[in-house]
């Protein structure tokens, strides 16, 4: 466990690193879930390839749920876990100016956020964001998400669902800052470089 945020609980966290003495980049890792489900557990898998396959040292994080814990709290831990990631960076073998964060799905909103979130307060320098199938819109307006209503796993009733749960009253609302959906964002300057992947048949794809 790594310290939480001010007044909030210790973030669980899992270190995946390669065989040998090397000093590697690393990857924050953030579970999907649409920001109600998962854990580092269902991760596991692609960690342990990531790690391998990149020789980086991967870092998963246990981040609170909504509704139980709405956003910021979710958040929150992923950019503790980041600040951890950063400020230990010697004891775990990793190269502080090579550090990465990406997830899928919310995972991959959450990253984008954490991004935001460590530009805006001087956090760790972040060299690139591995966004899969990122849900980054609350406001749910896109083509892709009008059109994809009964796909299967997600459609647009879950992600209604998912937005609520994590924004709360604030969901689709015009108060929802960039940091609770990154599509609100007016301004990417200064982020890290991208890799955005998306799926054909998927209310996210247009996000």
């Amino acid at each position: 466990v790594v310290p939480g945020p001010e007044g909030a609980p210790d973030v669980p966290v899992r270190i995946y690193t390669p065989i040998g003495e090397a000093v590697r980049p690393a990857l924050l890792s953030i579970h999907g879930g649409g920001f109600v489900l998962g854990s580092m557990d269902m991760d596991h898998a692609s960690a342990v390839l990531m790690a391998t396959a990149a020789d980086a040292v991967v870092v998963t994080v246990e981040y609170r749920l909504a509704p139980e814990h709405p956003y910021p709290a979710g958040l929150d831990d992923c950019y503790a876990a980041l600040c951890w990631l950063h400020d230990h960076a010697a004891d775990l073998g990793v190269d502080p100016t090579r550090l990465a964060v990406g997830g899928q799905s919310a995972g991959g909103g959450l990253s984008a956020a954490v991004a935001l979130l460590a530009r805006d307060r001087g956090g760790p320098p972040l060299a690139f964001q591995l966004l899969g199938i990122p849900e980054l819109d609350d406001r749910l307006d896109t083509p892709s998400m009008r059109t994809f209503t009964d796909t299967p796993m997600w459609h647009r009733p879950n992600a209604e669902l998912s937005w609520r749960y994590y924004l709360g009253d604030l969901a689709g609302g015009d108060d929802v800052p960039a940091y609770g959906a990154p599509s609100r964002a007016t301004d990417l300057a200064g982020l890290p470089p991208a890799y955005v992947t998306n799926m054909e048949f998927d209310p996210l794809s247009d996000e």
